[in-house]
């Protein structure tokens, strides 16, 4: 969680991420795995 946290950062408390974490999980899901090779390197 700490990754994903880190990935949407500031973006996530404008949307409201904590409250409608299923919904924004899944709309994020290929951007998180996208930013993650990015963040391990």
């Amino acid at each position: 969680m700490e990754i994903i946290q880190k990935v949407l950062g500031r973006n996530s408390w404008i949307f409201g991420w904590k409250k409608n974490l299923p919904q924004i999980w899944r709309l994020n899901k290929l951007s998180v795995f996208l930013y993650l090779p990015t963040i391990i390197t």
